[in-house]
């Protein structure tokens, strides 16, 4: 997940400070899924348990 992130957070900063932050939608359709899977992975731990 650390990959994930530290991929994502290239992006971030790439936007954040470039004035004229461009990708590609195949850019753009690998790093959702990046960033889905790291959702998924984080909801399990901050969703309440079903269980008692």
């Amino acid at each position: 997940m650390a990959e994930h992130l530290s991929h994502l957070e290239i992006y971030r900063e790439l936007s954040d400070y470039t004035a004229i932050a461009q990708f590609t939608k195949d850019q753009t359709r690998d790093e959702l899924a990046r960033a889905e899977a790291f959702i998924a992975a984080c909801r399990p731990l901050i969703s309440p348990s079903k269980t008692p």
